[in-house]
């Protein structure tokens, strides 16, 4: 418990002399975060028997040479012979760790530095990548628990640049590379759209209004998406609704019609100059509303909603950016303290035993619970 502590108290530190001072200068800003990954990759690359769905990655990794890929549909066809060619490098799981924490490295990285406007010439929009890292470790234990679908909305979280960039050729690319590795990635295609779309008061408010609608015939409405899409979008669709469990805990929804206030505060009070913040807030907005439409249908299903609703490690950090008072903002911080502790044991608490301890290669004789 105590590496949990001592990673989340120290990114608030660094991310407080980020927002409170001018110590850091963009290129030690890009250092930092290039260390810090760097440490999540090593966490990620040395954890063993830790972080959901162990036993089938596990069993699946080290069974991939007697398995037939082509007659299963067990995992997606990229994550499948992912699995494959590094087994053929090296039967250590550890080695195929290595490898997906590399994956996770390299776009999350490239995805902060770009998206935080670190990379421009002047401070202009939010320059607060070490601050997204931060919450980014509080909201998704910084990716270092690698699953397929980590895999996936990381590389959908990296296709944004190409989105703002109006780079339709590469964004196609990255998203289709993500699908491969989660079937659910290929919603995000709407994402081009929804980022340049200009939303109205009008349409914000109409959209809030319609929210009770979505959700009474939201199942409706993933059934006929589903049969438009056909073969295991179908089944996995019907599957996750009939079978799987409806969300019964209202934590998820009051957080994110928290963080959509909060976010709408912040709407109107920007000048609509930021044409990222504009786009990434429609994400978000998407995002909410299909979170939204899922949660109460199949708590499964709402990972669809994941890499739109990722777009929170941008936005929240922008609120330093509409408060200008030092005293009022210091408030604010610790308000934003709190709040990501809250979310943070929020996170660990739901598989507390799969990430507490946290055992590595080193510690093998760790006795843990494991599934």
């Amino acid at each position: 418990m105590l590496i949990y502590i001592f990673i989340f108290l120290s990114l608030s530190i660094i991310s407080f002399i980020e927002i409170f001072s001018n110590k850091y200068q963009m290129k030690i800003k890009k250092t930092i975060v290039t260390i810090i990954s760097l440490f999540f990759l090593v966490l990620s690359t040395i954890r063993w028997q830790r972080g959901t769905d162990w036993n089938p990655y596990f069993n699946f990794f080290s069974n991939i040479q007697n398995i037939p890929l082509e007659n299963n549909n067990l995992f997606e066809v990229g994550y499948k012979y992912l699995n494959y060619f590094v087994s053929l490098i090296s039967k250590e799981y550890t080695f195929f760790l290595f490898i997906c924490a590399l994956i996770v490295f390299i776009f999350q990285r490239k995805a902060i530095i770009n998206l935080s406007s670190i990379t421009a010439s002047k401070d202009d929009g939010v320059t607060y990548p070490l601050t997204m890292l931060f919450i980014m470790w509080s909201l998704y234990l910084g990716n270092i628990f690698t699953v397929r679908s980590t895999l996936a909305y990381i590389i959908l979280l990296h296709s944004i640049i190409y989105i703002r960039d109006k780079k339709k050729v590469q964004f196609i690319i990255f998203v289709i590379i993500a699908t491969l590795f989660h079937r659910s990635s290929i919603i995000f295609f709407l994402a081009y759209f929804i980022y340049h779309f200009r939303l109205t008061k009008i349409t914000i408010i109409s959209c809030i209004i319609t929210i009770p609608l979505i959700l009474h015939f939201s199942s409706d409405i993933l059934i006929l998406l589903s049969k438009i899409l056909g073969g295991s979008y179908e089944y996995k669709v019907f599957n996750y609704i009939y079978n799987d469990r409806q969300g019964s805990e209202y934590a998820g929804l009051i957080n994110t019609v928290f963080l959509l206030f909060v976010f709408l505060f912040i709407y109107w009070r920007n000048d609509r100059s930021d044409s990222h913040f504009l786009g990434m807030f429609n994400l978000f907005f998407f995002g909410a509303i299909l979170y939204f439409g899922t949660y109460l249908n199949s708590v499964s299903l709402t990972r669809m909603a994941l890499p739109f609703m990722m777009c929170q490690i941008y936005l929240i950090p922008y609120i330093f950016n509409v408060v200008k008072n030092n005293k009022i903002k210091i408030i604010v911080f610790l308000v934003f303290f709190v709040y990501l502790a809250m979310r943070y044991y929020s996170v660990l608490s739901v598989y507390w035993d799969l990430y507490i301890p946290f055992k590595t290669i080193f510690n093998l004789n760790l006795d843990v619970n494991v599934y």
